[in-house]
């Protein structure tokens, strides 16, 4: 139902009936000429009287001799023969641009859902919802794709979370990451454990407003144009205690058993790690390196 075709899509494959198809436009055709042909000898007064044994007497006759051509047969037939090419050429023209535009799963649409069933999907709908939330700025939605049916683009609400379970080389990030970032008015905070995402939509962006990377695991092999120093929060030695807290939770197994003097001593120091180099001023003189790869020495001090 869904079709959005960019780089890396099949297109539809050949049908079986395609030789069927063309044996059934041959014969319209040959249907067609005969029955313009019988038309123009039954407006011609020079020929209408032997149109009355049908079409095959009049062919026979005119073949054989017997049957004169009248020049207002062969102009009928002519003019009849102009009209049905161009009919044809624009079905062809229109087909080839359809093709274009067809995947490989569009022949399976009409037994998908319907096209009225995607509605609130839609960018009117969704437009209601995005200024609803006070995010029509950002544009009307998260874009998704568009119907096979009419073409209509789709939208998903700002509010909602997707997951696309894609294999390998299917166009993740041609067709669902890189669309996304780059037709959203708003920020977009995106993450990939590849650089292509960035060398696609860095230029783009950077035209409405400012692009930061982080690149924390070397991956582009760029120096970070921003980064978040979480020692900043710390302001007293509760709030160290708290970041110390978030750091060992995320560090811990869910149903772990922890021992009642390491674990509380442990945490307690950690916290007065933290707190000490927020006053001492040691989150200016320090960096983290996260990831694999060499461990770079800081001009400013050794690495942490």
């Amino acid at each position: 139902m869904l079709g959005d075709p960019r780089p890396g899509r099949r297109t539809q494959p050949a049908s079986a009936e395609t030789g069927w198809v063309l044996a059934a436009g041959v014969l319209t055709a040959v249907l067609g000429g005969a029955l313009l042909w019988t038309v123009g000898a039954w407006l011609d007064p020079a020929t209408r009287t032997h149109t009355a044994g049908g079409p095959v007497e009049l062919l026979l006759g005119q073949a054989t001799g017997n049957v004169p051509v009248g020049g207002v047969q062969l102009a009928v037939f002519g003019l009849g023969l102009v009209v049905l090419l161009v009919v044809a050429a624009a079905f062809v023209v229109v087909v080839r641009r359809t093709q274009k535009t067809r995947t490989r799963i569009d022949h399976l649409a009409p037994k998908m859902a319907k096209a009225r069933e995607f509605d609130a999907l839609t960018e009117p709908h969704a437009a209601r919802d995005a200024e609803r939330l006070r995010a029509l700025a950002a544009g009307p939605g998260v874009p998704l794709a568009k119907l096979v049916y009419n073409g209509k683009r789709l939208y998903a609400s700002w509010e909602w979370v997707q997951i696309w379970l894609m294999g390998p080389r299917a166009g993740k990030t041609t067709s669902v990451c890189v669309p996304q970032v780059l037709e959203t008015k708003g920020p977009v905070v995106a993450t990939s454990n590849k650089r292509d995402l960035v060398d696609l939509t860095r230029g783009p962006r950077s035209r409405t407003g400012v692009v930061w990377v982080h690149d924390v695991q070397g991956i582009i092999g760029e120096e970070p144009t921003w980064w978040w120093n979480p020692l900043s929060f710390i302001t007293g030695m509760e709030r160290a205690e708290a970041l110390a807290d978030i750091f060992v939770s995320s560090a811990t197994s869910a149903g772990a058993t922890q021992d009642a003097y390491f674990e509380s001593d442990g945490r307690r120091l950690l916290a007065m790690l933290f707190y000490a180099a927020s006053v001492g001023g040691q989150a200016h003189h320090r960096r983290v390196r996260l990831g694999p790869g060499p461990r770079r020495q800081d001009p400013a001090g050794p690495v942490a």
